[in-house]
């Protein structure tokens, strides 16, 4: 049996660079669960509506397992929900970017989580490993360089969208998402100013 990483975000909206990350995983041995949050965000971000950001994330992933714990137990921070994926998957990993890793310590109880979740810490382009984040190069933890030349950000996407630049959209998004936000006019005002989310 694979090991379980569960890869939490907002999905807001899933980009090219969510499914790049979930093949790369993959790659490395690990069956990867989805697991976009609710309609509250530990940092407060303004966001579609859970429903709409997940019928995205079904398009981007296909038969990959998405887990709705956060959106149907409204846990927002890490240490409300693992306890949940623990009793689902057994000891999953928790994905993050090196940019969480960096400022672990405000989240809440962000020491326990160290010691008690594996996290997979996935190296983001302009966030380098501060003395901070080095937690992360120690077992059971994974520090990961994607390789990934330029990364690709759900806040570039948003931004393309709303402007409808739709041929830099189609860079950040897969196809059949953009297809999806163009019909339902998603992140766009009706007079095409760019919407803050």
């Amino acid at each position: 049996m694979k090991p379980v990483a569960v890869l939490g975000g907002a999905f807001d909206p899933v980009t090219v660079g969510h499914v790049r990350l979930i093949e790369l995983l993959e790659q490395e041995g690990f069956d990867v669960v989805c697991m976009p949050c609710g309609d509250r965000h530990s940092f407060e971000k303004k966001m579609l509506p859970a429903e709409q950001r997940l019928e995205m994330l079904r398009l981007a992933v296909g038969a990959r397992e998405i887990c709705r714990v956060e959106i149907d137990h409204g846990t927002f921070r890490a240490a409300d929900t693992y306890p949940l994926l623990k009793a689902k998957y057994g000891t999953p990993h928790w994905i993050i970017g090196s940019d969480n890793a960096n400022c672990m310590d405000r989240w809440h109880e962000g020491e326990r989580l160290k010691r008690e979740i594996p996290f997979i810490v996935i190296a983001r382009e302009g966030h380098p490993l501060t003395s901070a984040g080095r937690w992360c190069l120690e077992k059971p933890h994974r520090y990961i360089n994607t390789g990934i030349e330029r990364e690709v950000s759900s806040t570039l996407a948003r931004n393309a969208i709303a402007q409808e630049r739709w041929a830099e959209a189609e860079q950040y998004v897969p196809t059949q998402v953009l297809c999806l936000i163009r019909e339902r006019a998603w992140y766009t005002s009706p007079n095409g100013a760019a919407v803050s989310l």
